[in-house]
């Protein structure tokens, strides 16, 4: 299949076809979704070296077009993205789709190898003669990366990578958290509680917390519960004492996973309050919340990459910028409407049976 004959099936030009592929902006977006779902089902893949070479033409840049796109992990566990609950799964996936769109392949490199450092990473990196890096969101924040990469062009998804700073994709944690209060406030609840560990408090540059924060600032005294920072998601004791204190009617945090040691604290979810997760793993549906679109965010950075290739931009940017992708709020049964919460029931000379929210002693 050659863009040729996909242009007959759509009955449009090569030109047009051509653009819809680049998501040139002067092509509608309806027009580019079709054409895009008509070489998906057909099996057409461009070719990178000839778009590369279309656009080193262009602009008289020179560029090689036989390199695959490397992916640097340094995680603890090679692969930590096959597990499908891992939080890089999805990252991954999006990877994966939209290098495979734009005709790329991708390498896989872990930095934590047996005998791997800067500097054996740097000659593994120069021997696969690649152009360009995506450098996986760090497990630990804030981090730094010892390896000279001034020879490539590079991109960051997530911003847990402080130093050296490079071009990132990431999820908008501000309309996060502000989504999920507004949802939470729809949903009837009026005291809503943030507790974030320390790490996740880094990896999202304290915007969750600073969200939070003014929204406090926006609630009356009576109704503000403080934010709670923990070292240790695993710490049950932390969790008794802030939630026994302040008596939030939902809990907000970062994972799903976090949900496991409210259990182990002794409290039952949704019985005794709410929660909402504001970064919802793939498969979680137990838990509502949001729902980051780690695939989309994936595929922004694979673009991002490609653009600095194609315009040959190498080494760390004089004027980094990060693009940030808003998420999508997901119902679930941890977080039900309020008069709908599990409860005694009580009994008024109109209404047999009225569910009652359970007090936390």
């Amino acid at each position: 299949m050659n863009i040729r004959e996909l242009a007959a099936r759509a009955g449009l030009s090569k030109t047009t076809i051509s653009a819809a592929l680049r998501d040139a902006p002067r092509i509608s977006e309806s027009t580019r979704r079709r054409v895009h779902d008509l070489a998906r089902d057909v099996g057409y893949w461009p070719d990178p070296a000839v778009a590369g070479m279309m656009s080193a033409i262009a602009r008289k840049n020179v560029v090689n077009f036989s390199s695959p796109i490397l992916l640097l992990s340094d995680w603890p566990h090679v692969h930590e993205w096959e597990r499908p609950d891992h939080a890089l799964s999805r990252f991954y996936q999006g990877v994966l789709s939209r290098t495979r769109e734009l005709g790329y392949k991708i390498e896989e490199l872990w930095m934590r190898a047996p005998g791997m450092n800067p500097r054996r990473v740097e000659q593994i990196i120069a021997a696969r003669k690649t152009e360009g890096l995506i450098i996986f969101s760090y497990p630990k924040a804030p981090a730094a990366l010892d390896i000279d990469l001034s020879q490539y062009s590079c991109v960051v998804i997530g911003r847990a990578l402080v130093s050296p700073t490079f071009y990132s994709a990431d999820h908008d944690h501000h309309q996060g958290m502000f989504l999920s209060l507004e949802q939470i406030k729809k949903q009837g609840y009026q005291r809503p509680g943030l507790c974030l560990t320390e790490d996740a408090n880094e990896r999202t540059m304290h915007c969750w917390a600073a969200a939070y924060q003014f929204y406090l600032s926006q609630r009356p005294a009576k109704d503000r519960v403080p934010m709670m920072l923990i070292k240790d998601h695993c710490d049950t004791g932390a969790y008794q004492k802030w939630i026994r204190t302040y008596k939030p009617d939902v809990v907000i945090v970062s994972h799903g996973g976090m949900m496991e040691f409210l259990g182990k604290a002794g409290f039952e979810i949704p019985r005794d309050f709410g929660v909402s997760v504001l970064f919802q793993s793939h498969g979680c549906s137990n838990v509502a919340g949001i729902d980051i679109c780690d695939e989309a965010i994936a595929g922004r950075a694979v673009d991002v990459l490609v653009e600095q290739m194609r315009n040959n931009r190498r080494g760390p940017p004089a004027h980094p910028e990060t693009i940030l992708m808003h998420g999508i709020w997901r119902d679930g049964p941890s977080l039900p409407m309020i008069d709908l919460r599990p409860g005694p029931e009580i009994s008024t000379p109109h209404h047999s049976a009225i569910p009652r929210r359970t007090a936390i002693a």
